[in-house]
């Protein structure tokens, strides 16, 4: 919360281009290699932007790690700096929906955790514009389908490339909209997810290896999806599923059904059932069985 985030900026040079705009409550999107390199001028195949580093991507924002550290520890330098980087975050009201669908699902989740942490109202107005956006580009038989980018696609020609989406960005989005759904009770919402639910098992899911894979690409189809990937989506697509419609009972049947062959054999959480695991299982949408400490009950 110290490093990557921008506190404070000089009026002179606020809003200007230097690998993203500068405003206070900016963050630094850091990972080696990915999203921040090692210094300029590596010797790295990377894109310069990937070397210098890049301020407030929204596609690599969020203030989870701030909120369980104040809501476990009540570090009031945690909420400051947790709602710092949400009103950066609100006052970005464009339309950011393009081939990376992360760019508004971590948003989304940004806000949501905003809302929830603090009450306040405009975190749930800057959410409904995420939701609104992603109401634009929806089709209510396929989902969010877009023409993926070249590297979540093999073919370099636009005129090959596949269709639809990345299944981790899809579902942290769809994860979004779920605690979403906790918050406003919209029935167009819950209808969305299982659409997205149906379009990520249509697009990704590998029935053999009972796993999905990365992106809908058909060019990477020669192996089977690894397990990791299995995971990261049935962890995600659980969270907060707490639905009450037909359709997406069905599919959540899905997930569910799945969900102890996915987890069980080394994921399980054992252990006392300290505060802090009930915070992180109930936040997940879980609930430690009253009888045997520490295993999992899906809600």
């Amino acid at each position: 919360m110290d490093v990557d985030t921008l506190h404070e900026v000089n009026p002179h040079i606020r809003g200007l281009d230097h690998h993203g705009n500068l405003h206070p409550g900016g963050m630094w999107a850091h990972s080696v290699g990915h999203t921040g390199g090692y210094y300029l001028g590596a010797q790295l195949d990377a894109a310069i932007h990937y070397q210098r580093g890049m301020l407030q991507n929204l596609g690599h924002v969020w203030i989870g790690g701030l909120s369980d550290c104040y809501l476990l520890t009540g570090n009031r330098r945690t909420l400051e700096v947790a709602q710092l980087v949400a009103d950066r975050v609100a006052s970005e009201a464009v339309d950011t929906y393009s081939d990376h669908l992360r760019t508004v699902g971590w948003p989304l989740n940004l806000l949501v955790t905003a809302y929830e942490l603090t009450g306040d109202d405009k975190y749930l107005a800057a959410a409904d514009r995420q939701w609104e956006t992603l109401q634009k580009h929806f089709d209510p038989d396929q989902g969010w389908v877009v023409m993926l980018a070249y590297g979540h696609c093999s073919q370099k020609k636009k005129s090959e490339r596949c269709r639809g989406q990345c299944s981790y960005m899809l579902v942290l989005t769809l994860s979004s909209l779920a605690r979403y759904h906790q918050i406003t009770g919209d029935p167009e919402v819950l209808d969305a997810i299982s659409v997205g639910l149906d379009q990520m098992i249509r697009e990704s899911w590998h029935e053999e290896a009972g796993s999905f894979y990365a992106t809908a690409c058909t060019h990477y189809r020669n192996n089977p999806p690894p397990p990791t990937q299995q995971r990261l989506c049935w962890l995600h697509s659980l969270l907060h599923m707490k639905s009450t419609s037909k359709e997406t009972r069905s599919t959540g049947g899905f997930f569910r059904s799945r969900f102890e062959t996915a987890f069980w054999p080394d994921m399980t959480i054992s252990g006392p059932a300290t505060p802090r695991r009930k915070l992180l299982t109930r936040a997940a949408g879980f609930t430690l069985h009253p009888m045997v400490c520490g295993q999992l009950r899906i809600n």
